[in-house]
C-alpha cells in the first residue's frame, strides 16, 4: 500500500468538513474541455461581506507523448502563472513540477518547485520557494507497515541556515476508517482527526479536535461533521464546532453537466441576531 502524502494524511477529514459549505459567498464555475484535450476552468466568486468579486481561467493540457501537463491560469489580481508537472518520466513513482507566476501590472512574483517520490509503504516529497513568498525548503516522509502511519515534515530557511518547524504525526488507516494525531508549528498545535465511510458509499462520519499548546484562555477546539448520500446524485452535509457554529449544505445534479449547492452557516448561539451566513456554487461541466 502506497501511504498519503503527510499532507494529505487528514485530508478525509478536513474534505467533509471543509467542503461543499459555499457560506457567505456565491460561487459560478464553468468547465469544459476541447476535442484536443485542452481542459479550460472559468469560475468567479462574490465575496457578500464587501460585495467584491473574483474571477479566474485557467488552461491544462496533457502532452501525452512527452507525459508532461501544463496549467496556466490568470486570475482578476492580474496574477498569471505557469505550471509543468511530469510524473513517472524520470523513475516509476517520481513526480517533479515546476510552478512560475508573475503579476502583470506590480512587480510581485514567485517560483516554486516540488518533487515527490512515492512507493509501496513509502510517501517522500521535497519542496521549495525560490522567489516570492518567504524562501525556504521543506520536506516531508510518511511509512505505512501494517496499516499504521508515521511521519515527519520538516521546513527550513536556507538564507539564515535555519531550521524553522519540524513536525511528526502518527495514525492509522483501514479501508472503512483512518486516524491520526497531528502536530504543527514544531508542536505548537496537536491535532487529532478520525474518518469513518459508517455505511459505504451511503453515510460518511468526522471528527477533529485541535489542541494549542501555547493559548491556555481557550486551547481546545472540536468539530463534528457528516455527509449522508440520498441518492447518486444528492447529498446533505452538517458540521457543528465547539464555538456553536453549524454548518449545512445541500448538494444536487440538477442534470448531467449541472450542480449545484446551497449552504447555510448558522451561529446556534445566537439564532435571533444576524450573525448567519448563507450561500450557494454552481458547476457546469462538458
Amino acid at each position: 500500500m502506497i501511504p498519503p502524502k503527510y499532507s494529505d494524511v487528514l485530508k478525509p477529514v478536513n474534505d467533509l468538513i471543509g467542503k461543499d459549505f459555499p457560506t457567505g459567498f456565491e460561487k459560478l464555475e464553468i468547465k469544459t474541455k476541447t476535442s484536443n484535450g485542452v481542459k479550460f476552468t472559468v469560475s468567479g466568486t462574490r465575496n457578500q461581506s464587501n460585495g467584491i468579486i473574483n474571477g479566474e481561467i485557467s488552461g491544462k493540457y496533457f502532452d501525452a507523448p512527452r507525459n508532461v501537463t501544463y496549467t496556466e491560469t490568470f486570475n482578476t489580481g492580474s496574477m498569471y502563472s505557469l505550471q509543468i508537472e511530469s510524473e513517472n518520466n524520470f523513475a516509476k513513482g517520481l513526480k517533479v513540477e515546476v510552478k512560475g507566476s508573475a503579476s502583470i501590472n506590480s512587480t510581485k512574483h514567485g517560483l516554486e518547485s516540488s518533487a515527490q517520490y512515492k512507493c509501496d509503504d513509502v510517501f517522500a516529497t521535497l519542496n521549495s520557494v525560490m522567489v516570492g513568498k518567504a524562501p525556504h525548503v521543506s520536506s516531508s516522509l510518511v511509512m505505512h507497515r501494517g496499516g499504521f502511519l508515521v511521519g515527519t515534515e520538516m521546513r527550513m530557511n536556507p538564507a539564515a541556515r535555519q531550521l524553522e518547524t519540524v513536525d511528526a504525526l502518527v495514525g492509522y488507516t483501514a479501508p472503512d476508517f483512518r486516524a491520526a494525531v497531528q502536530t504543527r508549528g514544531t508542536f505548537s498545535f496537536l491535532t487529532a482527526a478520525f474518518h469513518q465511510n459508517v455505511t459505504p458509499g451511503v453515510l460518511e462520519v468526522a471528527a477533529r479536535s485541535t489542541y494549542d499548546l501555547k493559548n491556555s484562555d481557550k486551547n481546545v477546539t472540536a468539530e463534528v461533521a457528516a455527509k449522508y448520500n440520498l441518492d447518486n446524485t444528492t447529498f446533505v452535509k452538517a458540521k457543528i464546532n465547539n464555538n456553536g457554529h453549524m454548518g449545512l449544505s445541500y448538494s444536487q445534479s440538477l442534470r448531467p453537466g449541472v450542480t449545484a449547492v446551497v449552504g447555510a452557516l448558522v451561529d446556534v448561539n445566537g439564532l435571533g441576531e444576524n450573525n448567519h451566513k448563507l450561500g450557494a456554487h454552481i458547476t457546469f461541466e462538458s
